[in-house]
This record gives C-alpha cells, sequence and structure tokens, in this order.
C-alpha cells in the first residue's frame, strides 16, 4: 500500500504542465461600447470546458485590457464565453470595490447599477465568446451597442 502511494504521488507530481499552473498564452484586447473606448469596466473569460480557469482583465481610458488568469498574466487555451460588466455610482461615476461594501452590496442598496447592457453583462445572456489557442497578432475588439 505505501508504495502505491508513492507512485501515485509521483505520477501526479509529473501531470503538471508547470510548477506555478497550466500554460497561459498572452492575451490582450479592447473593449468598446457605441464606438466609443469602455474605461473601467471588468472583462471575464468564462471557461466553456470544466476544470478550465477563467481569466479576467480591467479596461483603461483606452477600453484596453489584458487578461490575468490567478495571480499569472495570460490565459489557458479554450473556448470562453466573454462578460463585460462595469457598476455606476447614480451619479455615472465608477464603482469601485475599494469604498468599503462590496458591489453585489452596493447594488442591494441601489447605489450601483449595471452600466452595460445584459447581452454582454450576463453570464447567461451573454453573446459574446472567444476562442484561444495562441496569443492574437493583433488586439481582438469587442465592439458592444447599448441597444
Amino acid at each position: 500500500m505505501r508504495w502505491s502511494c508513492v507512485a501515485l504521488a509521483i505520477v501526479a507530481a509529473g501531470c503538471s504542465s508547470s510548477p506555478d499552473g497550466p500554460e497561459l498564452v498572452p492575451y490582450t484586447g479592447v473593449i468598446q461600447l457605441d464606438g466609443q473606448p469602455l474605461a473601467d469596466a471588468v472583462v471575464t473569460f468564462h471557461p466553456n470546458e470544466n476544470g478550465l480557469n477563467g481569466a479576467t482583465g480591467q479596461t483603461n481610458a483606452d477600453g484596453e485590457f489584458t487578461l490575468v488568469t490567478g495571480k499569472r498574466s495570460g490565459i489557458v487555451p479554450g473556448s470562453y464565453k466573454v462578460t463585460v460588466s462595469r457598476f455606476v455610482k447614480k451619479d455615472g461615476s465608477t464603482v469601485s470595490a475599494e469604498e468599503g461594501m462590496d458591489i453585489e452590496q452596493l447594488r442591494m442598496t441601489g447605489d450601483a447599477n449595471e452600466s452595460v447592457p445584459p447581452q454582454y453583462s450576463e453570464l447567461d445572456k451573454t453573446t459574446l465568446t472567444a476562442d484561444v489557442s495562441e496569443a492574437p497578432d493583433s488586439p481582438p475588439k469587442f465592439e458592444l451597442t447599448s441597444s
């Protein structure tokens, strides 16, 4: 029994693709809403395949984002549903989680609202997809419309 446990541990250790986790490919992109860069939005790639990790990024003032998986830059190759979310206060300013309450609490109190239409911001309704096999030659552009 002891040898089978040692053998299992050796086999399991050899199955990892790297000591830091699975191989990732770099991925940057651009989000536009009605032809304008969408700043301060959270972009999430949700894997279609069980066992894969998702990746997230946040857009800058030019709508550009870079994906991160966990604490590592990049994304595991695969097929993904993509969501884009940007919560704003009643005055239109962007909500940041550092303000003391998480976004869900702010939504429940009416102090934050989703500004991106549900066909992009809700996982069960999103029309956005991405197939990642390698780093894109040029950043893909996701063009959203508010109607």
